[in-house]
């Protein structure tokens, strides 16, 4: 998201290129989960999560699946999502 890119950014600028590359890293972990999970499911979860009703995804997209919903708020919770 914005906020991790930005401070990716302002590490690099301020020299602290160490905690830069931690949060670039820990950025790359967040995308990983999410597209195992798929995409647009996991997504529109993660906005349900925080009361954002976005419906389901349209075909050909499906649902999210069910059995991944641990993993996403172990993903929220860890990351701050």
């Amino acid at each position: 998201n914005g906020r991790r890119i930005r401070q990716i950014f302002e590490h690099a600028q301020n020299g602290s290129v160490e905690e830069a590359y931690r949060i670039q890293h820990d950025t790359n972990d967040i995308i990983e989960t999410v597209l195992s999970m798929g995409l647009y499911p996991t997504l529109k979860a993660i906005l349900a999560e925080k009361g954002i009703d976005t419906g389901v995804p349209k075909a050909p997209f499906h649902p999210f699946n069910e059995a991944h919903r641990d993993a996403l708020k172990t993903l929220i919770n860890q990351y701050q999502l």
